[in-house]
Formats: C-alpha cells, structure tokens, sequence
C-alpha cells in the first residue's frame, strides 16, 4: 500500500510575502543585505561608519542607531540597513564565518508573535 505524503511546509514565495506582510504590519520595510547600506571599518581602538555615497557617516542620530544595534566587534562584512526602518538592521560575519543578523526590535516582536500560533 503506497500512500501519498504532501508536504505542510509552504512554498518560498509563500514564505516571502509572509514576510512583507509581517513588516508591513510592524510598520518596517522589507529589506534585504545585498543592496546598498552603510559599512564599518576599523578605525584605531573603534570603529568609522560609511554611508551609501562612501562618505563618512558624522550625524549623530545615524551613528546612535548604529551604537544601539550593538554589533560585535568581531564580526566582518558588516552591512547596516540605511533605512531605520528596515526588518533587517545589520549583518555581519562572525568568527567562524556565519552570517548573522540584526532585526529591527518591532520585527522580532511581530515575528514572535505569529512564531506560537
């Protein structure tokens, strides 16, 4: 007797536009790492930030967000979201090479919310 299984797991593009819809209903955007964002580099004892354009990042309120995101100063390829609104605050590379991720505060809430139901 030979029974047919499907699978319960949804679809890729299913998975995506839960997704867009969660951050939409958190009141982000859904963004991605492989766009245009700000990068870290190593500067004496700290860290410089750089904008899209290249150019130093000096505003405060930029280099508070980025201050609060707490990004370990070990990771490398450190990618950080422009817009503060994005699902996606930053990425990085942390010593073993594994990339990991910064979620904006609303994102983990709206996804911990829907993870137990």
């Amino acid at each position: 007797m030979s029974s047919t299984r499907r699978s319960s797991k949804p679809k890729i593009e299913d998975k995506h536009e839960s997704h867009v819809e969660s951050a939409k209903a958190a009141g982000l955007h859904y963004v991605c790492d492989d766009g245009p964002g700000l990068h870290r580099k190593r500067a004496g004892k700290g860290f410089s930030y750089t904008g899209t354009d290249g150019k130093a990042i000096k505003d405060k309120k930029t280099l508070d967000r980025i201050k609060s995101l707490v990004i370990p100063p070990a990771y490398k390829n450190v990618w950080i979201c422009p817009d503060e609104r994005g699902h996606i605050q930053a990425t990085g590379l942390d010593e073993r090479g594994r990339k990991q991720y910064r979620y904006h505060p609303k994102w983990r809430e709206v996804r911990d919310e829907t993870k137990f139901t």
